[in-house]
């Protein structure tokens, strides 16, 4: 098995473990949405989260012999505005304008906006297995949105969650752009403490601190929130874009929707339709036809000189 193979697979693995922990958020959500507001729990996991990132920061710059300059912190202030800050904000309000089952619906046009985001910024090319995988996909977001239907649904909740679905898509494809020897574990902790110090001043305005009086109950869940959730999930995901594309990678997150449904069953007895079953086996067939692309080009003979 040759390095370059084993250093794919171990993106792999990186993004994979990101998703299993970003499936798990809405479980924990759900237990405690109900005592915290959505934009203080935003501004709390981002700013734990980032302190958590920010402490390794040091050595792995040591490690790398970098240095931080003026340049990728200006990348990665824009980026954190963009991914992190209004992508989550976005976020939150679409689950109260729309509805959880409209926003993970949604989500599902994550890998297509890549695709094209890294076609265009990054030259990736569209070709025509990776094209097909894409339209599964598709097909995918269309069997659930026929499915789904939410009491709370508004346009403007539809918009918010659309905008945080660009916003993470062009928040992946910008880090695999302008990281450069900064990739991993530098920008995702430049990015999340930036992200959480834009949190602090939104969550001072909006003021709610009430649920401090039930903090000997909130912070374990709190914790795993900030620190595996947004912490860890974001420095494997990250990690992994550092090994493969950016549609790869934005494939790998699509079995998140699924897996968190199922999920939501065995811990908050949500059902599972049939409708669920059909979208994960199109996930399943376009995420194999992304990945294989590669096996494809490995194995293809390289063409004869004219």
């Amino acid at each position: 098995m040759s390095s370059a193979t084993v250093h794919r697979r171990i993106g792999f693995l990186y993004v994979f473990l990101a998703m299993v922990l970003w499936s798990t958020a809405e479980v924990v959500v759900r237990f405690i949405v109900d005592d915290i507001p959505a934009l203080q729990l935003g501004a709390l996991r981002f700013v734990a989260g980032g302190l958590f990132l920010l402490a390794f920061l040091p050595g792995e710059l040591r490690r790398r012999e970098l240095r931080l300059n003026r340049q990728i912190v200006l990348h990665a202030a824009w980026m954190a505005l963009i991914g992190m800050t209004v992508a989550n904000i976005c976020f939150q309000y679409s689950l109260e304008h729309a509805g959880a089952g409209v926003v993970a619906t949604l989500f599902g046009a994550n890998p297509i906006m890549v695709a094209v985001l890294g076609a265009v910024m990054l030259r990736e090319p569209l070709t025509g297995l990776k094209l097909i995988g894409v339209l599964l996909r598709f097909g995918r977001l269309i069997v659930l949105a026929t499915s789904e239907r939410s009491e709370v649904f508004t346009l403007l909740g539809f918009t918010l969650a659309f905008v945080f679905v660009f916003c993470f898509s062009f928040f992946t494809v910008a880090v695999k752009k302008f990281a450069g020897p900064y990739a991993g574990l530098p920008i995702v902790a430049l990015c999340a403490g930036l992200g959480g110090a834009y949190f602090i001043p939104i969550a001072l305005i909006h003021g709610d601190f009430s649920y401090l009086a039930n903090w000997r109950e909130l912070w374990l869940p709190l914790l795993y929130l900030s620190i595996g959730i947004t912490g860890f999930a974001y420095l494997f995901f990250f990690m992994g874009l550092a090994r493969v594309d950016a549609t790869q990678a934005a494939s790998i997150i699509l079995l998140k929707p699924p897996l968190a449904t199922v999920l939501g069953a065995f811990f908050l007895d949500e059902p599972i339709t049939w409708r669920l079953a059909v979208s994960i086996a199109l996930i399943l067939g376009g995420l194999y036809l992304v990945i294989i692309v590669y096996r494809v080009r490995a194995i293809r003979p390289p063409a004869p000189n004219a």
